[in-house]
């Protein structure tokens, strides 16, 4: 199915999983003609035209390892936002 006829249906499914946090990753293909093959190489980005839509996936994005512990932290509630040096903190009455 040409993409553009694909159009509406892609952009959905591609919010849809969007929202649920995943990377999307999306798939079309064509056929290579014997004078093309050359193209493959050389300038593959010419090949990109008359695409057909195979398909689309929605992969989970582990965190990286450098990101565990920063996540760790501000569940623990270890972490101050930004924003939280504004707050008056409360204080109870005589300790100051």
């Amino acid at each position: 199915m040409p993409i553009a006829q694909a159009q509406a249906g892609i952009e959905a499914a591609n919010e849809r999983m969007g929202e649920k946090g995943l990377r999307v990753l999306a798939f079309a293909a064509r056929s290579v003609d014997a004078e093309e093959l050359a193209a493959m190489t050389t300038e593959p980005m010419s090949l990109t035209t008359e695409l057909s839509f195979v398909g689309m996936a929605g992969i989970i994005d582990p965190l990286r390892a450098e990101a565990k512990d920063a996540v760790g932290t501000a569940l623990a509630g270890r972490h101050r936002r930004p924003h939280d040096h504004r707050r008056p903190r409360r204080h109870r009455r005589g300790h100051r």
